[in-house]
């Protein structure tokens, strides 16, 4: 949760090669991908632990990518790149 909207993510599956971001407001229940800086489709499952909100800001971590949303995950830009396997944001 950040702000008034809920992040998550979902997959077609527990071994997906097609997973992605969403976004939604906490009281219309009403989802949308995440889409601008982020990619269309994650190649593998992007768990929910991997995502984290601190001030106001998300964070979403992917293989060795963290992404930063200063707008509730409307639009998101790379934080930093080349990590280890990320397992967990915090």
């Amino acid at each position: 949760l950040v702000g008034d909207t809920i992040l998550l993510s979902a997959s077609t599956g527990p071994r997906s090669n097609r997973a992605r971001l969403y976004r939604g407001d906490s009281t219309s229940g009403s989802f949308e991908a995440c889409r601008y800086g982020l990619p269309e489709w994650f190649d593998e499952n992007l768990d929910s632990h991997c995502l984290a909100a601190i001030d106001g800001v998300a964070y979403a971590g992917h293989v060795g990518t963290v992404w930063r949303s200063d707008d509730e995950g409307v639009t998101w830009a790379e934080a930093g790149s080349g990590f280890s396997t990320i397992t967990c944001l915090a």
